[in-house]
């Protein structure tokens, strides 16, 4: 029996790496964007790759916590749209491994 949770669980999986409703998953999308690509601003006043990547961790986070109710917001937590003071590639490769994490 599929749960509500369990379906969750395989959409967002499906998302980064599987086979998604949109066709286009979070893995293809980010693997050929470097840090300083992820910090571009596409639209004047819009947000950067780098940013939604973070917004997207930020609510996968939430959305996962109260799933196994758990404190939604927990100490420690990155604010949405975190952009870190340090831009290196290192720190960028660092956050898309934790939105596959998330």
């Amino acid at each position: 029996m599929i749960t509500t949770t369990n379906a969750i669980a395989k959409m967002l999986e499906d998302l980064y790496t599987g086979n998604p409703w949109l066709d286009v998953t979070f893995a293809n999308a980010l693997q050929n964007i470097n840090a300083v690509q992820a910090l571009q601003h596409p639209l004047q006043g819009g947000n950067n790759i780098w940013a939604i990547t973070q917004h997207l961790i930020f609510w996968q986070q939430r959305m996962l916590r109260k799933l196994q109710n758990e404190p939604v917001h927990q100490d420690g937590d990155l604010p949405d749209f975190y952009i870190p003071e340090n831009t290196d590639e290192e720190n960028w490769q660092a956050t898309v491994h934790h939105l596959y994490h998330t």
